[in-house]
């Protein structure tokens, strides 16, 4: 909890996350979690949701991989999970 707002958790918990922009529903490990991220505010992007972000990494690691680091180096994609399941 930050300031008294659930950011992440179980889904009963959700209720207590902000109302605006929302929260994300997310699998950790085959569970059902919610995630906010995304602030209301468009300042330094403060607007984007876990989906945009995850996806704006994925692209920019394989750009990266095709057409800057040369072939004897180990590529930087895929995007390490987010979390580790056992």
């Amino acid at each position: 909890m930050v300031d008294g707002r659930a950011l992440y958790g179980d889904g009963q918990l959700i209720g207590s996350g902000p109302s605006s922009p929302g929260c994300e529903t997310v699998s950790i490990c085959g569970a059902s979690k919610f995630l906010c991220i995304a602030e209301t505010s468009t300042l330094n992007k403060l607007d984007q949701t876990y989906a945009n972000i995850q996806q704006i990494l994925v692209s920019a690691l394989q750009d990266y991989d095709t057409n800057v680091i040369p072939t004897t180096v180990l590529p930087f994609s895929p995007i390490a999970p987010l979390t580790k399941c056992p």
